[in-house]
Order: structure tokens, then C-alpha cells, then sequence
């Protein structure tokens, strides 16, 4: 998950695998707004891989052992930096117990990019 700020409302996009196998990207587009999904064609046990570049972020699921693919991005979640990322296990039950495996967990942050114009 990558979200705005720690508050309940705060806009955000993750990628979630959820307990009934249904894979998707989920999202805020902004404060307090309603959350949106775009689900997948993978079921569970999924990897995953959320990327976001500016506000474009694209969520790629695949079966352990095969290629990932790529879902339709989303343009419109409004992230200012600083973000906030992690890793959340959620049964949306009060009184159901939901187990995780998290594993090759990686946070990546492109270097910035080099001006190539010419410096004569």
C-alpha cells in the first residue's frame, strides 16, 4: 500500500490479494473519497508488485513461478511526497483471523533522472 497520510480517509492505491482469492488493485483518488477496485484474472496465492510513477500506478499479479502481469493503471490518486508504504493484512470481519505470508519484500526508489542536455 502507498497512501498519503496515516488518517482512515487518506488517498491511497495498494495491491491486494484478498482471503476468497480475488486479486485487485484498490484505490482513493483522494481524501475521503470512496475506494475503487479493479480486479484481475489471478487467484490466490498471488505475488504482486504495485508501481507508482507520479500518479500513474500500475499493479502487476502473477502465480508464484510465472511472469507477472500488468492490470490497467490508474492516473488519478493524488500523492504529494511524502508517502507512507506498507504491508497490511485486513479480513474486513470483526471476527474472522486472516494469515499473511510476506516474503522478497523490496522497496524501490528510482534514481533521479539525468539532465542529458549538453553543458558547453
Amino acid at each position: 500500500m502507498i497512501r498519503q497520510s496515516l488518517d482512515p480517509g487518506s488517498a491511497y492505491a495498494d495491491a491486494a490479494s484478498h482471503g476468497d482469492g480475488l486479486t485487485s488493485l484498490q484505490f482513493r483518488g483522494a481524501p475521503n473519497e470512496q475506494t475503487y477496485e479493479i480486479p484481475t484474472q489471478v487467484d490466490g496465492p498471488v505475488r504482486l508488485r504495485l508501481v507508482r510513477k507520479g500518479n500513474r500506478f500500475t499493479m502487476f499479479a502473477g502465480q508464484p513461478n510465472q511472469e507477472l502481469k500488468p492490470s490497467s493503471p490508474v492516473e488519478f490518486v493524488s500523492l504529494q511526497d511524502t508517502v507512507y508504504v506498507g504491508l497490511g493484512v485486513c479480513s474486513h470481519v470483526a471476527t474472522a483471523l486472516e494469515t499473511a505470508v510476506f516474503s522478497n519484500v523490496t522497496l524501490e526508489q528510482p534514481a533521479p533522472a539525468q539532465d542529458l542536455r549538453s553543458t558547453k
